[in-house]
């Protein structure tokens, strides 16, 4: 087998091991990737591609400090050869997106504000207003807004990653992730009635087509329960936790 093959088996092992929770076993496949990708070099994109899967890999084990010192040395390496292809462009994207989760995870928002702006500053180069990473990018740093009480930055940057979404998701049955992240600046603000309609709107398409993202649908109950706690609603509560149950006992019997 010669390297670019034996490079594209490791690598695609190693990402069906970490798609099915396997870090452990991912980072050793990931690892003899990058064994691999080496005879190519930096100029290639096949090396920081690989450092990338490996930095994520990482993170995901709960290695913050390891997933960091990756992400900025193949960033470091990338600085004299990724203007050259929009391959290697777009790797330095992803690293500085994955930096930008790492520096929020650790409480460092301007750092992670200025890698996600530096990240979108590339994707806008590269991709087309309603390709979903930018929307996800903008998302990012409005939800670094909300976490420094900037609630009015977050909803205008919001409403702008919306548009983006929802002329990527035209015509497909799926809710825009920023849609509830909007209806939390929204909470922000206290303007409980804007944000307590795009709860429910969220809600009931949730309801009507099921999400793939599970996370996502607790985090908009989490939220909506919030705020019918700050109204203290408790009848409107109570009908939401049997809604919850409802749907959580229906889950079940399907994957069962």
């Amino acid at each position: 087998m010669n390297v670019p093959n034996q490079w594209e088996a490791y690598l695609r092992s190693g990402l069906e091991a970490h798609s099915q929770g396997q870090f452990e076993e991912a980072e050793g496949l990931l690892q003899a990737a990058i064994e691999e990708a080496e005879v190519f070099g930096f100029a290639d994109p096949r090396l920081s591609t690989t450092l990338t899967y490996y930095g994520a890999n990482a993170l995901a084990k709960g290695d913050v400090e390891h997933a960091q010192m990756i992400m900025e040395n193949t960033l470091e390496a990338l600085k004299d050869v990724a203007s050259k292809t929009e391959h290697l462009e777009m790797n330095r994207a992803t690293c500085l997106n994955n930096l930008g989760l790492i520096y929020k995870k650790q409480n460092f928002f301007a750092k992670a504000e200025e890698s996600y702006q530096k990240s979108l500053i590339i994707l806008e180069r590269f991709k087309d207003r309603g390709d979903p990473i930018i929307a996800t990018t903008k998302s990012n740093i409005a939800v670094i807004y909300m976490l420094q009480e900037n609630h009015a930055a977050a909803e205008l940057l919001l409403l702008d990653a919306l548009q983006d979404e929802m002329s990527a998701h035209k015509g497909k049955h799926q809710v825009p992730t920023s849609l509830h992240q909007l209806a939390a600046a929204y909470m922000g603000q206290e303007k409980y009635g804007e944000a307590e309609g795009l709860f429910k709107h969220c809600i009931d398409s949730w309801e009507a087509h099921g999400w793939p993202g599970h996370k996502v649908a607790q985090s908009i109950i989490e939220n909506y329960t919030d705020l019918l706690k700050v109204q203290e609603r408790s009848e409107d509560l109570e009908k939401l936790e049997k809604k919850i149950i409802e749907f959580q006992a229906k889950q079940d019997a399907e994957n069962n």
